[in-house]
C-alpha cells in the first residue's frame, strides 16, 4: 500500500515537470522588431465603385489552436475598420472559411493590428492555411512584407469571383501565434523525474524488506 502511495506521489511529481502549453509563433514574416518593407502594401478595397480582397498563405511550424493573427495595415478612406477571414487551402488557392473577424481602429498611420480567435480553430502543422482581408465600407492598406517574398498572395473583385493567384507582389506582412497542442516535456525536467523515481521506489522497498526481517 505504502508502495503504492509513493509511486502515486511520484507520478504527479512526473505531470508537475510537464511544462503548461502557451501561446506562441508558429508563422512570421515580419522582420526583427515587427518590421515590414516601405516599398508598398496590398490595397484591400470596398468601396461602390471598386473592391478589392487580398490573401498570404501560411504554413503552421506545430499543431495548435489558433489564438489570433496580427498583420500589419492602414487607413486611407471610408469605415475604420476590415473584415478578415481563416481559410483553408484548395488546390493552393483559398478555400472555405474557418474562422470570420472584424478588426477596428485603424488610422491613417501604419499599425500593428490583430484579428483575435474566438473558436480557436485547429491548425495543422505543415498544411496550408490562407489569411484574408477585405474592406468593410473601407479603402485600407495591407503593408508588404520584407522578409518571405516567396509566400503566395492571391486577389478578387468580389466574393462572386474566383480567386487569382498572384506573383507579382510580396504578401502582406503578418504573424499568426497559436497553443500547441502537443507538449514535450524538457529533457532535464524528465531527467530529474526519473532519477526521483529511481531513488524513491528502491528505498521504499529496502525499508519494507527491513522491517519484515526485524520481526
Amino acid at each position: 500500500m505504502k508502495k503504492l502511495l509513493v509511486m502515486m506521489v511520484v507520478f504527479a511529481c512526473i505531470l508537475a515537470a510537464v511544462p503548461l502549453a502557451a501561446s506562441t509563433t508558429v508563422f512570421s514574416n515580419f522582420g526583427p522588431g515587427n518590421s515590414y518593407s516601405n516599398a508598398g502594401a496590398w490595397f484591400v478595397v470596398d468601396n461602390p465603385g471598386f473592391s478589392q480582397m487580398v490573401a498570404c498563405q501560411f504554413t503552421p511550424s506545430v499543431n495548435c489552436t489558433l489564438d489570433g493573427i496580427d498583420f500589419e495595415a492602414y487607413w486611407a478612406t471610408g469605415n475604420t475598420s476590415v473584415s478578415a477571414e481563416l481559410l483553408s487551402d484548395s488546390s493552393g488557392l483559398p478555400g472555405g472559411v474557418l474562422e470570420s473577424y472584424t478588426v477596428s481602429g485603424l488610422t491613417s498611420t501604419p499599425q500593428l493590428l490583430t484579428a483575435s480567435s474566438t473558436s480557436h480553430p485547429t491548425l495543422t502543422a505543415g498544411q496550408t492555411y490562407w489569411f484574408d482581408l477585405m474592406g468593410n465600407g473601407s479603402f485600407c492598406e495591407w503593408d508588404f512584407n520584407s522578409t518571405d517574398n516567396s509566400t503566395g498572395s492571391a486577389f478578387r473583385y468580389t466574393s462572386a469571383d474566383p480567386w487569382q493567384a498572384s506573383t507579382a507582389y510580396p504578401a502582406g506582412a503578418f504573424r499568426v501565434n497559436g497553443t500547441p497542442t502537443s507538449v514535450v516535456p524538457e529533457p532535464s525536467s524528465l531527467l530529474a523525474s526519473l532519477t526521483l523515481l529511481i531513488g524513491v521506489v528502491p528505498f521504499a522497498t529496502i525499508k519494507r524488506r527491513r522491517r519484515v526481517s526485524a520481526e
